[in-house]
């Protein structure tokens, strides 16, 4: 929900959300306090009317026992005709509350008259609801009341023995109320209303601070949300609570830390594309001046010096094409249903010949026999087993031993291959993975390769929903293992 001020010109100033947040909790608040003081004051009005209906129904019900016991003596009710005084004091009498009976004092012991006290007089009247005396046939014998009227007065009948002797009306309800209650009743309103304004006033209070600490963390994330954008990926914000915008906050610095990451590796990656072909374009240039300045003759080694530089350096433009390939998808992979075994035993045996040259053994003797069908892109998997059998006798020292394992269970196949000496750290083993990473320390430039070998295998693998890891081989050297999820029998 968006909320806005619209002023005349047409223009809309948004509300910051520090704002709209103060106005969401000050309106919930707001809302339970008006609907509180709708109900209590629905409420009281109803008890009090009720308290007053259930006092004139008592007064009533005395008024008719003090006017049946009267009219036992006289036998009808001339005693009341033309006598407002005598009415309004049976009238006032039913409205009388019972007295204690008064202590007794003796002659002289009585306590002293006020000033101005002339007699005994009764305390001031409080005006009482209109009540209207009515015959038997309904017609006024005593009290002020218009014969229109008498549908909205509350009739009442009175009884001697059985027989209706008449009627008692009251006037209607909204006009029993004495004045004295009319004043309390505006009081407590007021009063209610006086309770519900203070307690907003203290509910903005606490929803412009409530809001403001609510917003700190995201004011925090904002701050380094554009910080991030500025380039300054070593922002981090502090995390102070473990609720959902200490996750949020969190999340943020993990996605800082991975920016951060990525930002080394891409200015590390064109480091290193610049060394990796400065290396044989350096070589070259260095040749071909030897000769232009006559310092070297030429001859078959120097042209196939020349030649090695290039190829090497045709193949490192191969492989990082290739890769950005992988990287952005654009690799055409064509998937069937192929004997993944008879792929890797192609792989192997096209290499023997190279193995048998740098005294490498290819044991194949745990590769099972049977065929083994899994969707894949023979072209690409052969590809996948060619790269790292040939990373293993690049690196393997002679004489060593490359072995070959398989193993399957109900959803894969594994494919284990384990080198001899030299092998990597537990260190480096995550990184082999990474483009253009060498383990220098044994597995160096020296031995050929451009170092994206193996991050084309790894691509190679995750595009068949597979994975691929290294490790510690047994047998003193590099153990790269790669699995294939099986189909779906």
């Amino acid at each position: 929900m968006v909320i806005g001020l619209v002023f005349s010109d047409n223009t809309t100033m948004k509300l910051s959300l520090h704002k709209k947040l103060v106005l969401a909790i000050l309106l919930s608040i707001s809302s339970v306090i008006v609907i509180m003081l709708l109900l209590m004051s629905w409420s009281f009005d109803r008890g009090f009317k009720a308290h007053v209906l259930a006092e004139e129904e008592r007064n009533d019900k005395l008024l008719i026992e003090s006017l049946v016991d009267r009219y036992k003596t006289s036998g009808d009710w001339t005693f009341l005709q033309d006598k407002p005084s005598l009415w309004d004091e049976f009238i006032f009498s039913s409205h009388r509350k019972p007295k204690r009976r008064p202590e007794r004092f003796e002659e002289g012991s009585r306590p002293p008259k006020p000033p101005g006290f002339s007699g005994d007089r009764h305390p001031p009247r409080l005006p009482k609801p209109e009540r209207v005396l009515l015959d038997p046939d309904k017609q006024v014998i005593i009290g002020d009341i218009k014969f229109n009227q008498l549908d909205d007065y509350s009739l009442k009948p009175i009884l001697l023995d059985g027989q209706t002797i008449g009627f008692l009306a009251r006037e209607p309800f909204e006009k029993s109320i004495n004045p004295r209650q009319q004043k309390f009743m505006r009081h407590l309103q007021k009063l209610f209303f006086l309770i519900a304004g203070s307690a907003i006033a203290v509910a903005i209070i606490i929803a412009w601070v409530l809001s403001r600490n609510l917003l700190k963390p995201i004011q925090r994330i904002s701050d380094g949300t554009t910080a991030l954008a500025a380039g300054n990926y070593e922002t981090r914000i502090d995390v102070t609570s473990k609720d959902e915008l200490g996750e949020l906050s969190r999340h943020f610095n993990l996605l800082a830390k991975t920016l951060e990451k990525n930002e080394h590796s891409r200015k590390q990656w064109i480091a290193d594309i610049s060394h990796e072909l400065r290396t044989p374009l350096s070589i070259l240039r260095g040749e071909i001046e030897a000769l232009i300045d006559g310092v070297r003759t030429m001859d078959d080694s120097r042209l196939q010096s020349l030649h090695q530089e290039v190829v090497h350096l045709n193949q490192l433009i191969d492989d990082l094409h290739e890769l950005s390939l992988s990287d952005i998808g654009a690799l055409n992979y064509e998937m069937e249903s192929q004997d993944i075994i008879g792929i890797l035993n192609q792989s192997i045996d096209t290499l023997q010949i190279v193995a048998d040259k740098k005294s490498i053994q290819l044991d194949k003797e745990e590769i099972i026999k049977e065929q083994i069908y899994v969707l894949c892109d023979s072209r690409r998997v052969q590809q996948l087993f060619t790269n790292i059998v040939m990373n293993s006798l690049t690196y393997t020292n002679a004489p060593g031993t490359l072995k070959v394992k398989v193993t399957t269970d109900n959803n894969s196949i594994t494919i284990d291959f384990m080198d001899s000496s030299p092998g990597v750290t537990e260190e480096e083993s995550p990184k082999l993975f990474d483009r253009l990473y060498r383990a220098d320390s044994s597995r160096n430039r020296k031995s050929g390769g451009s170092g994206l070998g193996l991050s084309i295998c790894h691509n190679i693998v995750e595009a068949h929903d597979g994975g691929i890891s290294a490790k510690a081989s047994p047998l003193g050297g590099l153990w790269i293992s790669i699995s294939f999820p099986l189909p779906v029998s």
